[in-house]
């Protein structure tokens, strides 16, 4: 299984594709890592989400299929009474599985939020995941591990890091890996990040960010069009995982495994942070929208055994290309280590 390439697969929750430092559309945004990434790989420009909300935006990037077929439509309310419990996508072949066999160790840090987040899920040999109800971004948190509840404090970026690193420090060499981390940082409440880093943001201008009146069927939430502070949390955010990203790249460094491992960036959905008069998402609006912020999507990929550098592409491409292309590149990649 030597041949077979690493897969190490960040998909963050509210992050709209023109929140980086590479895109050009938020110049005052720091995202060292992720620009690194796309110098080194690839960015596709137009990715989009098949649907702008959590739950069923994950369950497409798990599944490879649509809400009407994966039957998640809206985001899924895990801490209320007997919501919880049932993971929605166990009747569906999902993406730890399809790599498990292929030999793959699979490993899962971070937010599920597609039902029975606090149980260990199929396909996963190492679980580690965010509680319900989902909460803030510091302080005293609950998560699952293993499926055993334990509160662990601090900033929840950093915490969902730590514990992948620990997975990528105890994983079994003689096999690839599949390890997911899922990041909530850039999701609401846009409070708690790190003040070292919000502090900074608050003196930016934000260009690139409209601020306009709120579309006239935005919901309530849009009353932080303009809210400077929320815009500096977000930068925040954004720049706390690009840190931690960076942490994972450096271990994978070390770890001489970072040229064997597909890193792939991505989002469950974007965010309009007053695009179109909407603070939000999908769901930023009643009837609910399909705005470009809320559909489009960053999408990074690096791996310096097999991808060409420094490229920008403007094919159309959705979470579900994503499903079939993963387990289609490390076939492909397994093929041609082969051949004589």
């Amino acid at each position: 299984m030597a041949d077979h390439p690493n897969l190490l697969l960040l998909v963050t929750d509210d992050h709209g594709a023109w929140a980086t430092g590479y895109s050009g559309e938020a110049p005052e945004l720091r995202t060292p890592t992720l620009n690194a990434l796309v110098r080194g790989g690839v960015s596709m420009d137009r990715a989009y989400t098949p649907t702008p909300v959590c739950s069923p935006g994950r369950a497409s990037i798990m599944t490879g299929l649509i809400a009407s077929q994966h039957g998640i439509h809206d985001w899924l309310r895990e801490h209320e009474r007997g919501q919880g419990t049932l993971c929605r996508v166990a009747d569906q072949v999902t993406l730890p599985e399809v790599f498990a066999a292929a030999g793959y160790q699979c490993l899962f840090s971070g937010k599920w939020h597609l039902g029975g987040s606090e149980t260990q899920q199929a396909g996963w040999e190492r679980w580690f995941s965010i509680g319900q109800p989902q909460g803030g971004h510091s302080g005293e948190q609950r998560y699952s591990d293993g499926g055993e509840i334990v509160q662990l404090n601090g900033f929840k970026t950093r915490v969902v890091t730590d514990r992948a690193l620990r997975f990528l420090e105890q994983r079994d060499r003689e096999r690839p890996f599949l390890l997911f981390v899922g990041y909530i940082g850039t999701h609401g409440p846009w409070t708690g990040h790190p003040e070292r880093l919000v502090g900074p943001y608050r003196r930016c201008r934000f260009d690139g960010v409209p601020m306009p009146e709120p579309h006239p069927w935005a919901i309530p939430l849009s009353r932080h069009i303009g809210d400077r502070e929320a815009l500096a949390q977000y930068y925040a955010a954004v720049t706390h995982i690009d840190e931690n990203i960076g942490r994972l790249a450096d271990a994978l460094e070390e770890q001489g495994a970072l040229d064997d491992t597909l890193v792939v960036y991505t989002a469950d959905h974007g965010l309009c942070c007053g695009h179109h008069g909407v603070f939000g998402k999908g769901n930023g609006t009643e009837p609910k929208n399909l705005f470009e912020a809320s559909v489009r999507v960053p999408l990074a990929l690096h791996h310096p055994a097999g991808i060409p550098g420094d490229r920008r592409l403007t094919h159309i491409v959705d979470h579900c290309d994503l499903f079939r292309t993963l387990p289609d590149y490390a076939a492909s990649r397994c093929r041609r280590a082969s051949r004589p």
